[in-house]
């Protein structure tokens, strides 16, 4: 029995993704890989792989986030290297000339496409680049209970039952605080396990004004929110093809606690009015007038400078009190082998050392977030960094909520509903049913001219 979900890529080229009852009641029954009498993972898939050759081989890697050469290298292509001496890794960084469009039309071939959730499966359905890596990942004996549960589900149903990609890395929702603003006020930092009702109180007593600076208590990241949202909410509904902002209450709760409650001083207002936005990470890395920020745990790498003038630190994103514990979705990336490869064994292979303890421990301790749950490669998260005298611990506090199926078109209206819905009720004194109103609109439009395509 199967449940199928219709989305829409750029091309207007309809894809079909197919979501596997049985595959979710065996995960349920047995864990997420059904083990064989000899305990190594058992898979389908009809493939029958190869021992990897100990020739020369190129393996090319490719990315359509923009990454540089050096972070490639940094973070992946030196390890793999050292480990496999005999590949030679080669990586296309995505700019003018080598978009994924660009090197499709060039009959450019690439063996292992890397990408975060959402981008990911846009881009190999769209070209049709996705290859099923099952019957790979038994025969490498990839036991799939290793990884954090969410993330592996989420990839069966993009993949409906089958295996497209493993992740590599992951990012979550964490709160961002700035020490020298609390110990200015004489407030007590944040900690883990508050909740939202909690995070607003002590924000109030941090929007203050002095001196003609505002000081602003919090503000959450509108796109990282509504994207990473801890109801698991579809910005569009994958069954009837609508946007869910009228249709699923959730929205109106959501928005109520980020983007009204903390934001209803007036002096905060007026700074947003001076600022003509949400306060966000510039205010808290330059402007340094912004107690708590709710953003991805990747902020530091993302600025470093930035944040090396900062004293600041972390705790976990703040829960709702009837799902204690319960963060951000994951918002993992994953490496897949694409259906241009010649060389599926040692691609798969490479992944394998990616996804490997030795790897994620040291990719831990450099401060990237493991998709491991073993305890000391998490334990090791960020012992290497230049901020491993922070909280780090807050990245693993929280569960993360279940990641829902999306299509292709949802990152475009979640985008919407971030940068209408949520800016508009910050910055205007517009009320919810209008703000979603105007917003359901302009998803609808959105929607059709993409399905005119």
């Amino acid at each position: 029995m199967k449940k199928r979900v219709w989305t829409k890529g750029r091309k207007g080229a309809s894809l079909l993704l197919s979501v596997s009852l049985l595959a979710v009641f065996a995960a349920a029954c047995g864990g997420n890989t059904p083990q064989q009498a000899d305990g190594q993972t058992g898979a389908s898939g009809g493939e029958t792989p190869k021992e990897p050759s100990k020739e020369p081989v190129t393996l090319v890697f490719y990315s359509n986030n923009g990454g540089t050469v050096e972070a490639f290298d940094q973070r992946f292509g030196d390890a793999l290297r050292k480990k496999f001496p005999h590949y030679t890794i080669e990586y296309i960084r995505a700019e003018k000339g080598t978009m994924l469009p660009d090197l499709v039309a060039a009959g450019k071939k690439f063996d292992i496409f890397f990408a975060s959730i959402g981008n990911y499966e846009s881009a190999l359905f769209e070209y049709k680049l996705e290859k099923d890596m099952t019957s790979l990942i038994a025969s490498k004996q990839i036991d799939l209970n290793r990884f954090e549960p969410s993330i592996i589900e989420a990839m069966k149903q993009i993949s409906g039952g089958k295996m497209y990609g493993l992740p590599v890395f992951n990012n979550v929702m964490v709160t961002f605080y700035n020490k020298t603003i609390f110990d200015k006020f004489g407030v007590t930092y944040p900690k883990d396990g508050m909740t939202w009702d909690e995070a607003h109180a002590l924000a109030k007593r941090l929007d203050k004004n002095e001196g003609g600076r505002q000081y602003v208590g919090l503000t959450v990241n509108p796109g990282k929110i509504i994207s990473l949202n801890p109801f698991s909410i579809q910005a569009l509904d994958t069954k009837t093809g609508k946007p869910t902002i009228n249709s699923n209450d959730g929205w109106k709760k959501l928005f109520d606690t980020m983007f009204v409650k903390p934001l209803q001083d007036a002096g905060v207002r007026e700074e947003m009015a001076r600022q003509k936005k949400i306060p966000d990470h510039y205010s808290f890395v330059r402007e340094h007038n912004l107690a708590m920020y709710v953003y991805s745990a990747d902020l530091p790498a993302v600025l470093p400078a930035e944040m090396e003038n900062v004293d600041w630190d972390m705790a976990a994103m703040p829960h709702y009190a009837d799902q204690p514990r319960i963060g951000s979705q994951a918002y993992p990336s994953y490496f897949g082998i694409t259906t241009l490869t010649q060389h599926p064994n040692e691609a798969m292979e490479a992944i394998k050392y990616l996804t490997s303890d030795e790897y994620q421990l040291d990719m831990s301790k450099s401060g990237n977030i493991p998709v491991l749950g073993k305890e000391n490669i998490q334990k090791a998260y960020g012992t290497e960094a230049k901020y491993k005298d922070k909280r780090l611990s807050s990245v693993f506090y929280n569960k993360s909520a279940p990641i829902p199926l999306k299509s292709a078109l949802d990152p475009a209206i979640a985008n919407i509903y971030a940068k209408q819905a949520a800016a508009q009720m910050a910055l205007t004194s517009i009320d919810m049913n209008t703000a979603f109103r105007v917003v359901e609109e302009e998803a609808l439009k959105t929607i059709q001219q993409e399905n005119s395509k």
